[in-house]
């Protein structure tokens, strides 16, 4: 899967979405059913197959993903995703120019030498070897920590970036490309539960930044060395002497030491090449001619050749090549299985037990611009793994459950067990429930609440323990049910709505209300 149709795909969910909330739920159904033939044919899986295959099968829900967007590029409203990643594209050339730059630059002052005071080689290391090493092990600590502040201020930089070049229209006029309307997000909104995507993007541009700005160091460094006249020094005001010095500069040219071994400085050149300032400046090998001193550069500055290949150009590259790798596995990996994907594969294909599903019209949708809070902290919690769904009855429907199970298994085409009962007066009944729920390992859970029952903080808290004890990707799904003689209904518009605004107000992507009874 590329980037461009993760970004597609969630901004055409999030278009669904509103046209839910419009009351266009007919036309969305109709849409679906026809691409959802088409996918059929093009698979050379039958439709009982891809429907029990969509819960477990990830090459399924991207086979019907990827394919239901490619489809629908043809026929909706140009969606955004080629101008977000031709926007990183900019943005990627912008900064890699400035990284020349300055890589050319900082070696410049690194190794200026007017003909008085030689270059000292400390100056060189602590840009080229030490910050570079510091800035890299900072980069890989942001990364580990998912809500460090830090990757989140680099992330909205680069996002904005990438918001701003995406929106520019000369940018289309370079590339060659239509102008086929502004991204109707954020850049990286699309993939913004996919936070692996996010932070891997950010590394790897920064890794691509740090390999030019080492390449263009060091071409500047041979350029310098091989047509300037450079002397090299080493000065410091603490109490050092040369042994110090050889042991610092053995530690750094353990990398190369071993195979060439002329690329580090011999203990009589660090002890000759010591630079004091005082009376004008001098080496401290004051008596050494212009020759030995040219012996002692041809050590330092392949010495300083060596260190910024080694410690700075070769450690970009592998973490590039490393960052690269994990931002195509982490879209390989990704899930597609969220509450909007459901509805989709609803839509896309229908149950075959004979069940038609809600009434379009009635399925609730989040609301734009709520999801927030818990969801993130939840990522790493495994998948369940039963094909089964479980059923809460939900305090006093606990009562008149008979025929309920039946109406949710023909809903979502799948066996309902177990059916436990929670929201009584008996606190215990709640934890019970959620154990038995965890060590079934059902992949989906119906919690049934009777209609006129308001969403309490009650019920969000054991929806919340819920999600603890079933993990992150377990689905949610709140259903408002009554009996209605013998049959079981759902609400009015304004109680559905009402509750389609708090479930998206928690901000669980894998929590939805719908209605099991049409």
């Amino acid at each position: 899967m590329r980037l461009a149709d993760l970004i597609d795909i969630e901004t055409q969910l999030k278009r669904d979405d509103a046209a839910l909330r419009d009351g266009q739920g007919a036309r969305l159904l109709d849409r679906d059913r026809a691409l959802g033939r088409e996918l059929l044919r093009d698979s050379p899986s039958d439709l009982t197959e891809l429907r029990r295959g969509v819960e477990h099968d990830l090459g399924i829900r991207r086979f019907l993903a990827v394919g239901w967007v490619e489809r629908l590029r043809r026929k909706v409203a140009p969606l955004p995703g080629a101008r977000v990643v031709r926007g990183y594209r900019v943005v990627g050339w912008v900064l890699t120019i400035l990284s020349a730059v300055a890589g050319a630059g900082a070696a410049s002052a690194a190794l200026a030498y007017d003909g008085g005071t030689p270059v000292n080689v400390f100056g060189f290391m602590a840009v080229f070897v030490l910050l570079q090493a510091l800035l890299l092990v900072l980069m890989v600590c942001l990364m580990s920590v998912r809500r460090a502040l830090g990757a989140s201020l680099a992330v909205g930089w680069v996002q904005g970036l990438v918001v701003w070049a995406s929106r520019t229209r000369w940018v289309d006029r370079v590339l060659k490309t239509p102008d086929d309307g502004p991204p109707e997000l954020r850049a990286g909104a699309g993939v913004r539960l996919y936070g692996d995507v996010e932070r891997w993007l950010l590394f790897s541009m920064a890794q691509r930044l740090g390999v030019v700005f080492n390449g263009a160091a060091l071409v500047t460094s041979l350029a310098l060395v091989s047509f300037t006249d450079l002397e090299f020094s080493w000065s410091t005001t603490l109490d050092t002497d040369a042994e110090d010095v050889r042991a610092v500069l053995d530690v750094v040219a353990t990398p190369w030491s071993w195979c060439v071994s002329h690329a580090v400085p011999s203990p009589e050149v660090i002890e000759q090449s010591q630079w004091v300032r005082r009376g004008g400046g001098r080496f401290v090998g004051d008596g050494a001619d212009p020759d030995e001193v040219r012996r002692w550069a041809g050590q330092w500055w392949r010495f300083l050749v060596a260190a910024l290949i080694c410690w700075g150009l070769l450690p970009r590259v592998v973490a590039y090549s490393l960052g690269r790798w994990r931002v195509q596995r982490s879209l390989a990996t990704t899930s597609l299985d969220h509450a909007a994907f459901q509805r989709l594969y609803e839509r896309l294909l229908p149950p075959t037990a004979g069940w038609t599903g809600p009434d379009p019209d009635q399925v609730r949708a989040s609301t734009r611009g709520r999801r927030k809070g818990r969801a993130g902290r939840r990522e790493a919690a495994a998948p369940p793994v039963s094909s089964a769904v479980g059923l809460v009855t939900w305090g006093r429907l606990a009562e008149g459950v008979a025929g309920l199970p039946d109406v949710v298994q023909r809903r979502f085409d799948r066996v309902v067990e177990p059916v436990v009962v929670a929201g009584g007066p008996d606190l215990d009944a709640d934890d019970d429930a959620i154990r038995v729920l965890a060590e079934a390992g059902v992949t989906m859970v119906v919690v049934a609440v009777e209609v006129g029952v308001q969403p309490t903080r009650e019920i969000f808290s054991f929806l919340r323990e819920l999600r603890d004890g079933l993990g992150a990707r377990a689905q949610l799904v709140v259903s408002l049910v009554r009996r209605d003689g013998d049959r079981w209904a759902g609400p009015d518009q304004a109680e559905g709505d009402a509750w389609a605004a708090r479930v998206a107000d928690e901000g669980d992507p894998y929590l939805r209300i719908d209605e099991v009874t049409a």
